[in-house]
């Protein structure tokens, strides 16, 4: 399944992403949060929803999610210094990721467009957060 998935994102110009938009957030512990949110907020004002893959500086993916582009980045970047609210694997995932980062992102209006696509990258990709949680569920 992983090759037909491969070819149709290649196909329909999904991968590879770093053809994608992109945006550089610092997840650092010591970067200014305002300035971090407002960044993502202006950069993103006018992307909409759409797939997103976060990635570090060695490359590695770690993460593919899908939603309202500019919510969903501001929420994975609190996540990194705000107080645990609840038991998260998500929260946790990204609670300990404190680099810098790369966010590709590619609008796509239509919502079962973009979870089918945001599934094939998961199966294509092998995001590190994907590859932790099927730990824990085994």
């Amino acid at each position: 399944m992983n090759k037909y998935f491969k070819d149709f994102l290649i196909g329909h110009n999904f991968l590879p992403y770093e053809s994608w938009n992109f945006i550089e957030i610092n997840h650092k512990k010591d970067s200014n949060h305002i300035e971090e949110k407002r960044k993502i907020r202006e950069i993103l004002k006018n992307a909409g929803c759409g797939v997103y893959i976060y990635t570090n500086h060695k490359k590695d993916v770690l993460y593919v999610g899908e939603g309202i582009l500019k919510d969903r980045l501001v929420r994975h970047y609190e996540k990194t210094y705000k107080d645990k609210v609840k038991e998260s694997p998500r929260y946790d995932f990204f609670n300990n990721q404190k680099e810098e980062m790369i966010v590709y992102y590619k609008s796509i209006d239509n919502k079962y467009e973009r979870q089918a696509i945001e599934a094939m990258l998961i199966v294509v990709l092998q995001p590190i957060y994907n590859k932790i949680l099927n730990r824990q569920v085994q």
